[in-house]
This record gives C-alpha cells, sequence and structure tokens, in this order.
C-alpha cells in the first residue's frame, strides 16, 4: 500500500479519525484528573488536569504560529518566478 493510498484512506474515514482522537485527548485528561499524584512540585501540580489541558494548548497555539509564519514567509504566489 502506498503512502498517497493511506492519506486518502484517513482523508474519507476523517469524521471517524477525529472522534477518535478527541476521545484519546479526553481519556488523557480524565486519567490526570482521576489519578492521585504524589507531594506537587509546582502550585500547578495541585489543579487537576492542568498539565494535561496546557500540552493541548500549548501544541494548538505552536501548530497555529507554525502555520501563520509558513503563510507569511514560506508560501508564495504562483507566479513568484514569471516576475
Amino acid at each position: 500500500m502506498k503512502l498517497a493510498d493511506i492519506i486518502q484512506s484517513l482523508r474519507d474515514k476523517l469524521p471517524t479519525l477525529k472522534r477518535v482522537i478527541y476521545g484519546v485527548i479526553g481519556l488523557t485528561v480524565l486519567a490526570d484528573v482521576l489519578i492521585p499524584r504524589g507531594h506537587p512540585v509546582f502550585i500547578t501540580d495541585k489543579i487537576p488536569g492542568f498539565w494535561s489541558v496546557w500540552g493541548l494548548v500549548g501544541a494548538w497555539v505552536l501548530t497555529r504560529v507554525c502555520k501563520g509564519l509558513g503563510h507569511i514567509w514560506l508560501m508564495k504566489d504562483e507566479d513568484y518566478y514569471d516576475k
């Protein structure tokens, strides 16, 4: 099976794939809330689910910043080399 076939298969099943990914994220946050911790090192360790949400928000922000930089700095017009 070619990589293009795998990518097309994932695109065809995008709603299901999104539900699975959101479910895994939800289970991660739930596990972070339910599993007891040892003694807190940082003050944020006392907030249930903080590090899961922090990682999720951080990944989202990093993705948006990188995508924005790509659109501003890297992408060129179609006729860029013809000019």
